[in-house]
Formats: C-alpha cells, structure tokens, sequence
C-alpha cells in the first residue's frame, strides 16, 4: 500500500469515528434529555440561548433552532468550564451565568438591526464599537476607529448568485487570501478566509430577487481582539434569518430599557422627563424636531407612547396635530408625522469625540420658563450611558423636564444625539452622599439613523465646518428644527 492510499484509509477511519462517536451521542439518554429540555422551549427561545452560546464563545454556528451534537458539545462545553454537571441541558442558575457572560459582549459590540439603503434586509451590526459610516453606490461600508473591524453592506443588481460566487473566489485567491471553507447553495454562499495582511473576513451573500444582497466583514486581531469570529456569526444568523423568513431574537440587551430613561443600576437611577404640570396628569410635554422636508418629527417615546392625542407648535407659531408612526420604546425613540413643510429640517452627524462641544435645544418647563424654547452649551463627557449602555453618551449640557426628545448639536449644528434623559441627582445623593452635577443622557445619532433607515425615512448627512458656528447662530438652527410637542388624553 502506498503513502496515499494509506493516507486515505486513515481518513476515513478518522471520519468513521468521529461519525460513530456522534451517532453514540444522540442515543446516549443524557442526549434525549437534552434534546426535549431544548425542544420544549419556544423557537425564539432556542435561538436566543444559541445566540448566548455564540457570543460567550461556545458555538460557532447559525442558529437555526435545532438540536445537534455540535449544540449539544456547546453546552457539555459551557458547563464544563463553569463548574457545573456536564449533562448538556441547563438549568436556570446555569442560564442565568451564560446569560451575564453573553450579555457582558453583546454590551460592547452594540449590535444594531440596520437596514440596506435599497433593499427590505436588515442585519446585525456591531455599532457599539464605534463604527462609522459612508454610503456607497451599493450600499453602506462602515469602519472601526482603531481599524480593527470593517463591514461592507451591498446589493448588486442584475447579477447571477453563482457568479457573484465565482467572482469573489477568484478576487480573493488573486490577492493571496488563504481561503478557510466556502459553502456554496442553490440561492445562498458563505465564505471564509484570511487576506495577505492577516485580515481575517468572512463574506455571506443571498439570492435577493434580481440582486445579490449580504455583508462582508473584516476583523484584524493584532490590533485588538474584538471576537470577530462571533461577530461574524452572529451577523451571518441575522442575514440568514431574513432571508430565509426564519425566526432571530430582538437584539438581547443587558437590562430593558424604561420608557423614560436609559437601563441604569439601582444606584444611579434616571429620572423621567415628568410633566410640565404635575396637577395635570392627563397632559404632558417635550421637544421633537424634524428630520424630512415631508414633515417626520423625531421624539422620544417616552413623551408619546401613551399620548391619545398629539400637537406641535413649530418656532414660528404654527400649530398643528401629529400622527404617531412608530414607536420604539427600547431605544427611546419616535418617529412622528406632521402635516407642516418645515423650513428646516436636521443633518445628522454619526460619531462624537469625548469632550466635544454640544449644544441642547427644548421646550423645558413651559409653564414657568421661556415659551420659546431653552438653549444650552456643554461637552460631550463619557461615550456610553448608565450601566456602560452604548446606545447613549453623556453630556454636561443642562437639560430639564420638557427638554425630552430634543436635539443634541455640534458646533457645526449637525444633530448628534437626542435628548433623553437626567441622572436623579437628589436621589444618588441620598444613597451616596454626593450631589452630581449635570450628569445627563442622549441617544446617539447612529441609532437614530438606524431608526430612520428602518422607518423608510431618509437621512441627510451632515459635516463639520471649518470653524465653529457663533453660539447665537446655533441657537437659531437648533431652533428652526425643533418644535414643542404636547400630549394629552381625549
């Protein structure tokens, strides 16, 4: 027998064991059990605990909501080096540490459901990180500040999903890449690989009517460990997911979000944005501002989700009803339609710099301070919210109750946040004995634009200009942008 026939026969023992030693698993009754523990649970709740186990580093598959050995090892894994029985089914205190373990980097990759500029698919991507975005004729590519993760968004049209295939094969096998697996179907393709430079990368493409619609993502581990390859999974199950029509979890947060206020620990509570007049309780206020020429109006939800009527009053004195179009109460974020051409509407500008100079704009306490609106200078003073929340960042800026779901400007009166909430500062004081001072909270612009994408609106790009607007004059952009918003019961 010679050197390759050997070589053969010994493969295929090796895959005859790995096979036997599977087929074993799956008759074994700790198996069984395993797979009716698993089987009685809801099929988002079987994703979930598969996305778990992805982002806490102990499955490196799609979820798709069915057992397997591989889920099954997963598990046995998990518990293992936790201390616990290794039966492959876990109970609630099991659960509950991969769940902290989970959630601790789904906190720092900050995935956000975004969608394609030109296409009904959205996937997941980690803007926690920082990412910054730019449109493309093909879609949107976005970039890491320190350059460790890249993600290409795209659809091209009018072309064949086995050329496609074919094309970046080749593209890649030309540029030197080491080419890890690809996995070729009928309407879908993955691939896996690492460039000349070490860049690791992996690229999933869907059949999406006459286009080619998915993602690539790079990810560079000597200048960081980001967990690329978890990221990488994670996204390809969203895409996946999508395009499959199959079900995907809501992206797991560490806390739920209140409807006023960022989550926060116990001892650093928010306060809400109350009403203007507590001896009304059927009547409340805040500030929006527009971000389409056809008059869609972005809040907080907290200000309108229990609203049964809404008004606006825009800087010049109009008044007019509003209809709530959407509302999402995790993100504390509402999109509403008014019918009135604003004469200006918001720029939005993705990313801000710790200590940046911003600007806050509202209508806070109308029924003791100016009915004109209330204008604020501050910096930008932490890149994350309460509890390290990257939805968020923290301002200086005074803010006030009313001032809920106005916009946040640069110096260049580009929008970078919206308002959304202030740290209870008798209340941490009481508990810790110091009194913070202006420690307040807005949603960041990314997630707005996210937002907007998913609610078809479009977004208008703004830029930092050579030097700074005079305060006065970015008091009165803020201002012809913004509107009072008053919500009250029939």
């Amino acid at each position: 027998m010679n050197v390759l026939s050997r070589c053969v026969v010994l493969i295929f023992l090796l895959l005859s064991s790995v096979s036997t030693h599977a087929q074993a698993q799956k008759n074994s009754p700790e198996y069984s059990r395993a797979d009716a523990a698993f089987s009685a649970l809801k099929p988002d709740s079987r994703v979930l605990l598969e996305v778990f186990l992805t982002a806490a580093g102990y499955y490196n598959s799609v979820p798709q909501a069915t057992f397997s050995t591989r889920l099954f090892n997963a598990v046995k894994q998990f518990q293992g080096e936790n201390g616990y029985p290794q039966t492959g089914a876990l109970d609630s205190i099991q659960l509950e540490k991969l769940t902290s373990v989970a959630t601790s980097k789904l906190d720092l990759w900050g995935f956000e459901r975004t969608r394609h500029p030109s296409r009904p698919v959205a996937i997941w991507v980690p803007m926690g990180l920082g990412l910054t975005a730019s449109r493309t004729s093909s879609g949107i590519d976005w970039k890491e500040p320190k350059d460790r993760v890249r993600v290409t968004f795209m659809s091209t049209p009018a072309v064949d999903i086995d050329d496609n295939f074919s094309a970046l094969i080749d593209l890649m096998e030309s540029k030197g890449a080491k080419i890890h697996y690809r996995v070729k179907r009928p309407d879908w393709f993955v691939i896996s690989f690492t460039t000349a430079g070490s860049i690791d990368g992996y690229a999933r493409y869907h059949r999406d009517g006459p286009n080619v619609t998915g993602f690539t993502l790079f990810w560079d581990n000597t200048a960081g460990d980001v967990n690329g390859d978890r990221i990488a999974t994670l996204m390809s199950g969203s895409l996946w997911a999508v395009m499959l029509d199959k079900p995907f979890p809501a992206i797991p947060r560490r806390a739920p979000v209140m409807a006023n206020a960022p989550s926060a620990p116990a001892s650093q509570t928010p306060s809400p944005a109350p009403s203007p007049k507590e001896s009304q309780p059927r009547l409340s206020s805040g500030t929006g501002f527009f971000v389409s020429p056809e008059g869609h109006l972005v809040t907080n939800a907290h200000v309108v989700e229990k609203c049964e009527q809404i008004s606006i009053k825009t800087s010049d004195g109009t008044i007019a009803d509003a209809r709530r179009l959407n509302v999402d109460v995790a993100n504390d974020l509402a999109l509403l339609s008014v019918k009135v051409s604003p004469k200006k509407t918001a720029k939005l500008r993705i990313g801000v710099r710790l200590g940046e100079g911003v600007a806050a704009f509202g209508y806070p306490h109308t029924d003791l301070l100016s009915s004109s609106g209330n204008f604020t200078l501050g910096n930008v003073t932490a890149l994350s919210g309460l509890g390290d929340d990257s939805r968020y960042f923290q301002i200086s800026a005074p803010v006030q109750s009313g001032n809920s779901g106005g916009p946040l400007l640069d110096t260049s009166g580009n929008v970078v946040g919206v308002v959304s909430a202030k740290l209870n500062a008798l209340k941490v004081a009481l508990q810790g004995g110091d009194l913070p001072q202006n420690v307040n909270f807005a949603v960041k612009s990314v997630i707005l634009a996210t937002y907007l994408n998913s609610n078809d609106v479009a977004i208008q790009s703004g830029s930092v200009g050579e030097k700074p607007l005079d305060s006065a004059d970015l008091a009165d952009r803020a201002k012809e942008i913004s509107a009072f918003v008053l919500c009250g019961a029939r």
